[in-house]
């Protein structure tokens, strides 16, 4: 086996621990889950488990991992050509309790995309919803050259193409220019104090994509670094508006035990200077009712959010949200299910109900039902056109 500790940033801090081994496929049929093993008796080679500690690190020997990751390749044959893919099955721990999360399958192919027919990196990303495995995303990778970014710039970039399926097609949904710099940026948001730092560059496009891009427009950009602060590796990102530089808001990312319980993840959000407010993220796996007609939907994996503002620490207000499938207009829809507690408030104050559903116009429709104390207070649905030149 081999035992791997992360250390980040030049101040050397230690933020995981990695227990990687591998076993040979009738080694792996007697320890993985039994919801793998038909994947895992198909496999070609061995298979890699890896154990991953994130908290008590001085004592990963003497307790439970985090996070552990099944990794083997299966040869499969796509498009009629026959392809080495690669998954990765992601565990997460609640207690005693082993989840399955996640699966990302990967794998070079020729596709098509806005770019016209290029060599990719195929990865096809799910999630668990109850016993259900469901497609969220799938992606294309590939590197493209004489680009112009937003400043003004040709380089070679990274372009990521992601789609979201429906009724058996898929939609782009956004596409991404990724590139690296060296830039001064702001290292403390109240003092606006700055660095030079090594920078990932993600700018974001969307518009109204077909087969290819009918036309695109810049939402946003996305600068991210890393710096130590008070003994944490901190992952800032900063947002901009094309054309300003001046980033709209800084977040600094990081991680947090809470007492020895559960893995916190934390966003501290600076603008102008100021912090406006402090979230903590984490999961739990929880019995979930429908907020609209109290039918049990089973076990799902929670995500809890509690915000919190300066000033109103007492009384920090929580949002509650999973996903669920139904059927849509005769189509299996993944739903995801968003409650509000505003400041201390023991039940949801207002919840949104939101999906995508394809119309009989051909168009793919977003879809939020807003409800307050458990009525109706209305409905969006969103679609994108292009009029006079503009993304509306």
């Amino acid at each position: 086996q081999t035992v791997t500790h992360t250390y980040e940033t030049q101040s050397a801090i230690e933020t995981s621990v990695r227990q990687s081994y591998r076993l040979s496929i009738a080694q792996a049929l007697d320890l993985v889950p039994e919801i793998l093993k038909a994947d895992i008796t198909q496999a070609a080679g061995l298979v890699t488990v890896a154990n991953i500690w994130e908290i008590d690190l001085s004592n990963w020997e003497n307790t439970l991992p985090t996070q552990t990751i099944y990794t083997y390749k299966k040869v499969e044959t796509i498009n009629n050509v026959k392809r080495l893919v690669t998954y990765t099955d992601s565990f997460v721990r609640f207690g005693e309790d082993n989840i399955f999360e996640s699966r990302q399958i990967t794998y070079y192919d020729e596709v098509t995309t806005i770019n016209g027919l290029k060599t990719a990196l195929v990865t096809k990303s799910y999630i668990m919803v109850g016993e259900e495995m469901i497609l969220d995303s799938l992606q294309y990778t590939y590197w493209q050259k004489d680009i112009t970014t937003s400043d003004g710039v040709i380089r070679t970039v990274k372009i990521i193409e992601t789609r979201f399926e429906l009724g058996g097609n898929y939609y782009l949904d956004i596409v991404q220019y990724v590139y690296y710099k060296t830039e001064n940026m702001i290292v403390d948001p109240l003092n606006r104090t700055t660095q030079a730092m090594s920078v990932t560059v993600i700018e974001n496009y969307t518009g109204v994509f077909g087969n290819q891009i009918i036309d695109k427009f810049p939402t946003t950009i996305q600068k991210e670094y890393k710096i130590a602060k008070d003994g944490k590796v901190i992952t800032v990102r900063a947002f901009y508006e094309p054309g300003l530089d001046i980033p709209l808001a800084i977040q600094f990312n990081y991680k947090e035990e809470e007492k020895g319980k559960r893995l916190l993840n934390v966003i501290e959000n600076y603008e102008n200077g100021i912090l406006t407010f402090t979230q903590k993220t984490w999961k739990a796996l929880e019995e979930v009712k429908n907020p609209i007609t109290g039918e049990s939907q089973g076990r799902r994996l929670v995500t809890y959010t509690k915000t919190i503002e300066p000033g109103l620490e007492v009384y920090p207000s929580l949002n509650r949200s999973w996903k669920n499938i139904e059927n849509i207009k005769e189509i299996a829809t993944l739903i995801t299910y968003s409650l509000n507690y505003d400041y201390g408030s023991l039940v949801p104050t207002s919840f949104t109900v939101s999906y995508r559903a394809l119309e009989d116009d051909g168009v793919v429709y977003s879809y939020i039902d807003n409800y307050e104390l458990g009525i109706h207070a209305g409905s969006q649905k969103i679609h994108k056109e292009i009029e006079d030149g503009k993304l509306i």
